[in-house]
């Protein structure tokens, strides 16, 4: 049987009705509005329904059914343990509450699909007091969260102690306050989880309660001042288990705080950062589902998916995504930011070059981000970056403390900011946050490894360098592979220097003319542009 109850609901107002052509006409309106833009998917599920209940047919509206009819599944579809369904509804609840809000505000009919069911309701809509100078970034702050749901649920108590009770809620709390900071999350409130305490959870039942896309639970065991703290991340909707880890800790009465508080910072990190599990898991389903995750963070999902990747194809379909997000919602402040970057690595990386100055372009449409959004965002590093690459390095640094001071555990942040530390000639301070924000999120893409990479070719560890080099999986970025040759070159290794050398060209045909150019984007003391171009023309490279 089918999770999902549909109750009997009137689907029109009992007096004053509403004709079905005028539902027919609102659902235009909906569909065709800016919110559903290339929401494929979640279109296709309203008119099914909205269809389906004027056809008389609500009531008969179950998982299954829209399972085979909606998200195209195979006859032996079974919505208990796939519960894309009910996920998929859950996030179509709150994009209409976004349409209401802002396209929709004036709309005489209000088309609504209750928790609970899957046959829409109508009514007539009360009329509004209209706010002529609206601040688009209140509308912003304003409007539910579209990216997946995640559901913290409170970890259980394996100890045996009741003290332990006090432990387990404290960092049940502090894990949904980190994570409730990441800007892609939509994370249920404590309120809403805390019924599941002390209770045996089905996950997928509690996903179609709860409408998550993500589960993170776990448990606590002490025995005297030993401590052990397990958490596990799962896809909800099958149960999959997508990231587990366990904390050991020596607890005393004077460190409890600074132990919940520690492991707390450590999950949140690893599973919502902008490189943590969720963000990538989701980009990789994205992937493999086709249009089923044509969604509105589709464009920021493609963004995650590059910054892993690192590749011209990957950072030309992200720009392509993102510009047309833009132009759908000109006041969506992560897609500009995510903007500014992509424009950024055109200047960085030289992918897919078109501006003669990226750079001028990547901050307009930082300062663009920043103005619409009171958050700490991407935007704020995009422009540290920035005024690194300007040589405006006091306003860089400037940067970088204000970014440490907000997010002190974001190892997205930390990563960014180690790194060009270390370019900048500050090893200590840099490799620091490098290794901080490594230590943190354990899944951190490759590129962290430059850092440690640059700090042992500056000392002529060369052995040491090439084994940082190895870690870098970008096999489509042409740096990795013209370190590999300025590095296998100095140890004398000619046939591995040859290889890294040929991969530069295939990559990068011009590298040779341009090799100056390039070095001169990342190194700021001359000593170290110096060593580098040293390295490149014993490799053959300039």
């Amino acid at each position: 049987m089918d999770a999902t109850v549909n109750h009997v609901v009137p689907f029109m107002p009992t007096t004053n009705p509403i004709s079905p052509a005028e539902v027919t006409a609102q659902l235009d309106r909906i569909i065709g509005s800016e919110v559903f833009h290339n929401k494929n998917r979640l279109i296709r599920f309203l008119r099914y329904v909205v269809e389906e209940t004027l056809a008389g047919r609500g009531n008969l509206l179950k998982g299954y059914s829209l399972g085979l009819e909606v998200f195209d599944k195979a006859p032996d579809f079974d919505p208990q343990t796939d519960a894309i369904v009910r996920v998929e509804a859950g996030r179509l609840r709150r994009l209409i509450s976004n349409y209401y809000q802002e396209a929709g505000s004036d709309d005489p009919i209000v088309i609504n699909l209750p928790k609970g069911t899957y046959m829409p309701t109508t009514s007539w809509a009360e009329k509004k007091i209209k706010n002529p100078s609206a601040d688009p970034v209140f509308t912003a702050a304003a409007a539910p969260a579209t990216g997946p749901a995640i559901a913290v649920l409170p970890f259980e108590n394996l100890s045996g102690d009741a003290d332990q009770e006090i432990f387990c809620d404290g960092i049940t709390e502090e894990l949904i306050n980190h994570l409730s900071m990441s800007p892609s999350l939509y994370v249920l409130s404590r309120r809403t989880t805390a019924q599941y305490k002390g209770q045996a959870v089905d996950i997928r039942r509690l996903s179609a309660e709860l409408e998550a896309h993500y589960v993170l639970e776990g448990s606590i065991r002490r025995a005297g001042d030993l401590l052990r703290v397990s958490a596990q991340l799962l896809n909800a909707t099958n149960a999959a288990v997508v990231w587990s880890e366990n904390y050991d800790r020596k607890l005393t009465p004077n460190n409890l705080i600074d132990v919940q508080d520690e492991i707390a910072t450590h999950v949140a990190a690893t599973i919502g950062d902008t490189y943590g599990a969720v963000m990538r898991t989701s980009a990789v389903d994205m992937k493999r589902s086709g249009t089923e995750y044509m969604e509105a963070y589709e464009s920021m999902l493609l963004l995650h998916d590059y910054l892993f990747e690192l590749s011209p194809k990957a950072h030309l379909k992200a720009r392509d995504s993102l510009e047309k997000a833009v132009k759908i919602d000109p006041n969506y402040p992560d897609a500009w930011a995510g903007l500014a970057f992509l424009t950024l690595d055109e200047y960085r990386f030289s992918f897919n070059v078109r501006e003669s100055n990226p750079l001028d372009l990547a901050q307009q449409y930082a300062e663009k981000s920043i103005s619409l959004s009171a958050k700490y965002s991407i935007a704020w590093y995009a422009m540290t970056i920035i005024n690194f690459h300007k040589g405006n390095i006091e306003q860089f640094e400037d940067n970088i403390r204000l970014g440490l001071s907000i997010a002190p555990n974001s190892p997205a942040i930390l990563a960014d900011s180690g790194v060009y530390l270390c370019l900048l000639g500050k090893l200590d301070q840099g490799l620091s946050l490098v290794r901080k924000a490594m230590d943190l999120n354990p899944q951190h893409p490759g590129w962290c490894r430059f850092a440690l990479c640059h700090d042992h070719f500056i000392r002529g560890e060369y052995n040491l360098a090439i084994d940082q080099v190895r870690f870098i999986e970008t096999p489509d970025w042409f740096w990795p592979h013209a370190l590999q040759a300025i590095l296998y070159a100095k140890l004398g290794q000619t046939e591995d220097a040859a290889r890294a050398h040929d991969n530069v060209l295939r990559l990068y045909p011009d590298f040779v003319q341009n090799a100056e150019k390039e070095c001169r984007k990342w190194f700021q003391r001359e000593e170290d542009l110096i060593k580098y171009l040293d390295g490149l023309k014993q490799a053959h490279l300039s």
